[in-house]
Parts: structure tokens; C-alpha cells; sequence
């Protein structure tokens, strides 16, 4: 259970003109929907955006997740870690078996997690599609 100081710093990071800064842990609930504003990563677009499918946000809360994401150039290509795209590599050259290996990144480790459970080859499809997708892109 956050402190009444942590809430008070929220508040005050989460409502001035400048702040739109999503504090963890506990996270920020937006003003008009009551939900945690919350980031996702879309994967075949490699790009972090508001959770929009999980959440009922407002636009002005979408605004407030769009301008954490721009004040921490989250999707600036100078910062962008090229981690998911290895693993990915990895995936494809390893002909749909994932990499033994530590992942350091939270968004290899989530991906990891949701392949664990898919067949050798729904692994390499999956890869496949987000190579080629990512090589369009780039």
C-alpha cells in the first residue's frame, strides 16, 4: 500500500503542466477513466504506445501516455535497444528453439514468456513474420 507521501508525489508528477511522468511502482490512475495508465509494446510496429486494448482511456489520458513516452524517447531509433530483433534472429537461426540464455530486457523476457507455451514451428512462424515486418520498416 503506497505511502500519503508517494500519492502526494503522484499527484504532483501526474498533474502539472509539465509532469506527465507515469511513477512506479503503483503506477498513475487517470482522472477521467479511474484506470492505471499503462504502456504497451507492439511488437510488429517495435514501438511502445498506450495499453488502449486493456483500458477506456480518455484522450486526454492517451495524451498523458503519449507524452511519457515522448519525454523518455521510448521509441526514439538513438535509444531504441535492438535486444527483441536479436532474440528474434536467434529464434529464426535456431529454427523456432528460443536462446538459453539471460534476456536483459523486459520486453525479450515478456515476448519469451508468451512463445514458451506455442509448438517449435507456430515459434518460428510467429518470428518470421516479426523479422520481416521489422526489415519492411526499418
Amino acid at each position: 500500500m503506497p505511502c500519503k507521501a508517494l500519492r502526494e508525489l503522484q499527484r504532483a508528477y501526474g498533474t502539472g503542466e509539465e509532469a506527465k511522468i507515469l511513477l512506479q511502482p503503483f503506477g498513475v490512475r487517470g482522472q477521467d477513466s479511474g484506470e492505471e495508465l499503462q504502456i504497451q509494446y507492439d511488437v510488429l510496429k517495435s514501438e511502445f504506445q498506450p495499453a488502449m486494448q486493456q483500458h477506456s482511456y480518455s484522450q486526454e489520458e492517451i495524451l498523458f501516455i503519449q507524452e511519457h513516452i515522448g519525454r523518455f524517447h521510448l521509441n526514439d531509433p538513438q535509444y531504441r535497444s535492438g535486444k527483441l530483433m536479436e532474440f528474434i534472429r536467434n529464434v529464426i537461426d535456431g529454427e523456432g528453439r528460443m536462446p538459453a540464455y539471460e534476456y536483459n530486457n523486459l520486453v525479450v523476457e515478456l515476448f519469451a514468456e508468451k512463445l514458451k507455451p506455442l509448438e517449435r514451428a507456430e515459434i518460428l512462424k510467429i518470428c518470421e513474420k516479426i523479422y520481416i515486418a521489422g526489415f519492411l520498416s526499418a
